[in-house]
């Protein structure tokens, strides 16, 4: 899996889901009764590393009956995801990431390796399917687009949450995929 435990509990604890899948996520009250659930339709999970650079989370739920929401959050000094807001709701629009997937080549002819850069791994899943897919140092136009959607959508979050520090993030993330073009 993507990520450890201990983020990936932050991360679904903030969506109020008990997994990372599809389907119907009940909501505990304060008592741990069923006050309600989520259904959700899709998801998607992505985690941007650097080389040199602090990770950090990007994620977005679409749950029938509700807007879509999306979290955008790096590590902490603790090693736990700094997730300073609610995850926001989105117009569906925003997201380009579902988008770019559709017209990925998953078999790219790109000899070129590297050490240091960035690299991604993207965790999507609807009621059809669930996959993973990391890539690194995207250097084929169909991955290019996915890089780029991806740090579209984190910088409309970042703004979405006032968020400074992600704001912050969102230029250092610029800085790696520029040096990639």
């Amino acid at each position: 899996m993507m990520v450890d435990g201990e983020t990936l509990r932050a991360l679904l604890a903030a969506f109020n889901l008990r997994s990372l899948g599809t389907g119907v996520h009940p909501i505990r009250d304060e008592r741990g009764e069923r006050a309600e659930s989520l259904d959700v339709d899709a998801l998607w999970l992505a985690r941007i590393a650097p080389s040199h650079d602090p990770e950090a989370y990007l994620m977005a739920v679409y749950a029938r009956g509700h807007e879509p929401r999306a979290v955008f959050c790096a590590y902490c000094w603790d090693g736990l995801p700094l997730i300073k807001k609610a995850p926001m709701e989105f117009p569906a629009s925003a997201d380009k990431v579902v988008a770019s997937l559709k017209q990925v080549d998953l078999f790219p002819k790109n000899p070129c390796y590297s050490l240091d850069g960035i690299r991604y791994s993207l965790y999507a899943a609807t009621s059809e399917f669930g996959a993973e897919i990391k890539f690194a140092n995207p250097g084929t136009e169909s991955w290019r687009a996915v890089e780029k959607a991806m740090l579209e959508f984190g910088e409309f979050v970042a703004r979405m949450m006032e968020n400074a520090d992600m704001m912050d993030y969102v230029e250092m993330w610029r800085g790696y995929v520029e040096s990639g073009s």
